[in-house]
C-alpha cells in the first residue's frame, strides 16, 4: 500500500532474492537500492527508511570494500565477505577493454565497483547506474570492465537520439552511404558490454526500446533482423550472446539536470 514509488514490483523482488542468494546478506540496503530511496522526495525516503529500520539485518559489511584480481577472478572483499566473478577470456577486440590510467581507489569508488561485481555475481545482465553528475559513474564502470577484461561498446545518448540511431549508425564508405550496426547491436552480437551514457537525456521512446530488449529479450532492427535471447529458427533472427551486458548511466531526475525520469519509465527492468 502507499505511493507507487515505494512499492516493489515482482521483478524487483526477484532481483533482491538473486542478490541475497549471491551473497548480499543485508536485506535493507537492497530494498533501498531497488526503490532508489536516496532520490525519492524526503517524505517517501523517510517512509522507506522507517520501514527498513524495522527489518533485522545480518552479515552486514564491516569496513571498506576493496576490489582486486585474484587467481583469475575479480574479488570484492569487505571484512569476512567476499564476492567473486571470473575474468573474461581475451576476446577478438582486446583494444576495446577500457584502461583507467588515473584510477584512485577511494572508499566510495571501490564501493561502487564492488556493487557492480555483486550484480554480475547475481547474474544481472542489465544495470542502471544513477547518480549526480561528476560523482564518477563512468570511472567505476570502466574500472570494473578493466578488471574483468570485458570489451566495451560505448555510446552517448542525447535529446536528438532516435530509435534508429540506437540500433544503426550511418557511415560513408567509398562515396556510398551505408548503415552499420550501432554499439548496442554489436555488443549484443559479440558478447561485449554496451555502456550507454547520459541516458536520461534521450527521449522516452528511445529508453523504452531498451526496456523491450531487457525485459522481453527481443529487439527488432531496422533491416528486418530481430535480436533475441531465445532465438527460434529463421534467417532473420540474431541470437543475443550470453556474455552480453548492458550498463546504462544517467543523472538523477529533477533540478539541475532536467533529464527524463528514466528510473520511473524503465528502471523496473534494470538492476539499479
Amino acid at each position: 500500500a502507499g505511493d507507487a514509488a515505494t512499492r516493489l514490483s515482482g521483478r524487483a523482488v526477484t532481483r533482491i532474492a538473486r542478490r541475497l542468494a549471491a551473497g548480499d546478506a543485508d536485506f535493507a540496503p537492497l530494498v533501498r537500492e531497488a526503490l532508489m530511496a536516496p532520490f525519492l522526495p524526503k517524505r517517501l525516503a523517510e517512509r522507506v527508511d522507517e520501514w527498513c529500520g524495522d527489518v533485522a539485518t545480518s552479515g552486514k559489511a564491516d569496513g571498506d570494500w576493496t576490489v582486486t584480481v585474484d587467481r583469475g577472478a575479480v574479488a570484492a572483499i569487505c571484512g569476512t565477505r567476499r564476492v567473486d566473478v571470473p575474468v573474461r577470456a581475451p576476446g577478438a577486440a582486446p583494444e576495446l577493454v577500457p584502461v583507467v590510467a588515473e584510477y584512485v581507489a577511494t572508499p566510495a569508488a571501490e564501493s561502487a565497483v564492488a556493487k557492480l561485481v555483486s550484480l554480475e555475481a547475481a547474474g544481472e545482465a542489465a544495470v542502471l547506474v544513477l547518480g549526480n553528475q561528476g560523482v564518477g559513474k563512468n570511472v567505476a564502470v570502466d574500472r570494473f570492465l578493466e578488471l574483468c577484461g570485458a570489451e566495451r561498446e560505448y555510446a552517448q545518448l542525447h535529446r536528438d537520439s532516435t530509435v534508429a540511431s540506437l540500433t544503426a549508425t550511418p557511415t560513408l564508405e567509398g562515396g556510398v552511404l551505408r548503415h552499420v550496426d550501432a554499439p548496442l547491436v554489436r555488443a549484443a552480437i559479440h558478447g561485449r558490454v554496451c555502456v550507454l551514457d547520459e541516458a536520461d537525456k534521450a527521449p522516452t521512446e528511445v529508453t523504452v526500446l531498451l526496456k523491450a530488449l531487457v525485459a522481453d529479450g527481443a529487439l527488432g532492427l531496422p533491416d528486418g533482423r530481430v535480436l533475441s535471447r531465445s532465438p527460434t529458427e529463421g534467417s532473420r533472427v540474431v541470437p543475443v550472446h550470453p556474455d552480453f551486458r548492458l550498463v546504462v548511466l544517467a543523472n538523477r531526475p529533477g533540478f539541475p539536470f532536467h533529464g527524463n525520469a528514466l528510473f520511473r519509465d524503465c528502471g523496473d527492468a534494470f538492476a539499479a
